[in-house]
């Protein structure tokens, strides 16, 4: 019986493996938030939102969490064998969008809405402008979609990763 050594696992292969994969991890979490967001077009007109899932008009939000966004805020390092980071948007009504809100009005709100209604017709602008005028501002409910992208991306997205890792580890030894 051999005595050679058997190579179980190259570090240094597993090392670039996680730099490549620390490159590619806004792109995929990015994906988990798509999953939270209901489709939607710049075209839609105004309307009372019903659905508990945030809207994806204009995709700016989206947009925002790739790495190429202008105001994604991810970073990622490689920490020895551990890839640490931070994801996320500067944009500031995402987090108006995940817990909800109430704006004030400072007075000129419901006149924007009293314009628009004229100009568009659209009902909903008449809604938003008596409603402001009768509590004083407007409520934003809370459509969540960052927190369950990562719950999701942790119970799904990070097995798979390690799986593909294997997968890979296994095909270049």
């Amino acid at each position: 019986m051999s005595k050679k050594p058997v190579a179980i696992l190259d570090l240094k292969q597993l090392k670039n493996l996680l730099v490549s994969l620390s490159k590619k991890l806004p792109t995929l979490m990015a994906a988990y938030i798509a999953s939270q967001m209901k489709k939607g077009s710049k075209k839609d007109k105004p309307y009372f939102r019903t659905s508990d899932k945030l809207t994806n008009q204009s995709g700016e939000l989206w947009k925002s969490f790739f790495q190429s966004g202008k105001s994604n805020v991810s970073k990622f390092n490689m920490n020895n064998f551990s890839i640490e980071g931070v994801f996320g948007t500067d944009k500031p009504y995402a987090s108006v969008q995940e817990k909800g809100m109430f704006v004030h009005s400072k007075g000129k709100m419901h006149k924007y809405f009293w314009a628009m209604y004229y100009q568009t017709k659209y009902e909903w602008y008449k809604q938003m402008a008596l409603s402001v005028l009768s509590k004083g501002g407007i409520n934003i409910k809370a459509r969540p979609f960052f927190e369950p992208a990562m719950k999701e991306f942790k119970e799904d997205g990070i097995p798979k990763i390690i799986n593909t890792l294997f997968m890979q580890l296994g095909a270049r030894t």
